[in-house]
């Protein structure tokens, strides 16, 4: 393990998430199941209570780990000068690659699914009767469990991560003629593809922000009007993805051949 303030920091506040979130876990299921019951006045009482009080522990809990996302890329960028072979972040994925590309995936799902729950309390509380009180419940079992998950594999992560690991430059990752980025806009729009990046790039996030502006303006909550917005925003999240890695970054870190998104906010951090 490499020891510096950024590992402290995040293997505190992941072993404190974890142990949080299996309790709260446990106790929203609970809470869940007996919500609404049968009971005297007095017991509806204490419960009442004693869930407002959950909510709030949630509700700080949730919002102190939005922060391990960003956290979990600065722990591995303070790794790159103790690993032999890492240029970037992207050599130091390499140590441990699948469990690194599981946490990669589970971090942005903790992040929306926290950030959906403190959405959905936030919208109950505005309301006098609490009428989603349940389904909070329910969901923020659910996302304790991403929480535990995401917290224990970012602990085992940081504990099997050596300063005598060596690995291999990003540019045998990114820069390579057959990156999957590459081939399927140039599959589409032949050799010249490049400069096809920017104009896919605004149009994508402008189809976005019109199909919602254009809810907005008709007042639609039509579940397949919503539906068809949430898979435009994932299409977007793709094409966003292959214009930062083909056009964007390179262009912005005057490094024309180079590919690598983990380079890019090292490089280019504003």
């Amino acid at each position: 393990m490499i020891i510096n303030i950024f590992t402290i920091i995040s293997l505190f506040i992941a072993a404190v998430s974890l142990i949080l979130a299996i309790f709260q876990a446990g106790v929203s299921l609970f809470l869940y199941k007996n919500w609404g019951g049968a009971g005297t006045g007095e017991e509806k009482t204490r419960l009442e209570d004693f869930a407002y009080l959950v909510l709030l522990i949630a509700s700080v809990i949730l919002m102190v780990r939005l922060l391990s996302w960003p956290l979990f890329y600065a722990t591995l960028n303070s790794y790159v000068p103790d690993i032999h072979g890492a240029m970037c972040v992207a050599g130091v994925t390499q140590i441990m690659a699948g469990m690194a590309r599981l946490l990669q995936t589970i971090k942005p799902l903790v992040f929306f699914a926290v950030g959906g729950w403190l959405l959905l309390n936030m919208l109950d509380r505005t309301t006098k009767t609490s009428p989603l009180m349940k389904r909070k419940f329910l969901l923020l079992s659910l996302v304790s469990l991403l929480v535990v998950g995401d917290s224990l594999g970012e602990m085992v992560y940081l504990f099997n991560v050596k300063a005598t690991s060596s690995v291999a430059c990003c540019t045998t990752i990114f820069d390579v003629p057959t990156r999957s980025s590459a081939m399927i806009p140039k599959s589409i729009f032949g050799e010249g593809y490049g400069g096809m990046m920017i104009p896919v790039y605004y149009g994508s996030n402008l189809a976005v922000i019109g199909a919602i502006g254009v809810l907005f303006f008709l007042g639609s909550t039509s579940v397949v009007a919503l539906a068809a917005v949430f898979l435009l925003a994932l299409v977007n999240v793709f094409l966003t993805g292959i214009c930062g890695i083909e056009r964007i970054a390179p262009v912005l870190m005057e490094l024309h051949f180079h590919h690598c998104l983990y380079c890019f906010p090292r490089n280019v951090p504003d």
